[in-house]
């Protein structure tokens, strides 16, 4: 997950689990299972697969998902800090508008005598494509750790 992803959040990295390997008690080869944990299943579900993540959704807002606008600060990961629009709004020159009518509302700065910053966006949807192949690098990773590992093959 460290090289398929770009900065990944804890919360991310604490996405597998594994039960491991322990002896059969009928004398059969030990098995292990390597998994995705039902929390963070729906994030990368879209990572695994591609999709479409919209309103509701794990990770967005009522409105749609919100995404960091271009003049918004980012964490170490990337994304939106903790608490971000809450701590922004406390400022005057920040403020939720539509910027295009029927369209999701954007958070904005606008400081006296500067342009107008948008810091971040609501939208309808966001689009996922396929990127990270979890089956084949778990199979990788058993292969090369557990060379004479038996384990079923993954469609």
């Amino acid at each position: 997950m460290l090289t398929a992803f770009d900065r990944p959040k804890p919360f991310t990295l604490d996405g597998i689990a594994v039960y491991k390997a322990t002896p059969s008690t009928d004398g059969g080869t030990p098995s292990a299972l390597v998994f995705v944990r039902e929390t963070q299943a729906a994030f990368l579900d879209l990572e695994m697969h591609g999709g479409v993540r919209r309103a509701g959704d794990v990770g967005t807002t009522r409105l749609g998902p919100l995404v960091p606008g271009a003049r918004a600060p980012k964490d170490r990961f990337g994304g939106l800090p903790r608490n971000f629009v809450a701590e922004a709004l406390q400022n005057k020159d920040v403020a939720w508008v539509t910027l295009r009518p029927h369209e999701p509302r954007a958070l904005v700065r606008k400081r006296p005598g500067m342009r107008m910053e948008v810091l971040a966006v609501i939208v309808s949807e966001t689009r996922y494509e396929a990127t990270w192949d979890f089956y084949g690098t778990a199979t990788n990773a058993i292969e090369e750790a557990w060379p004479q590992a038996g384990f079923p093959v993954w469609d």
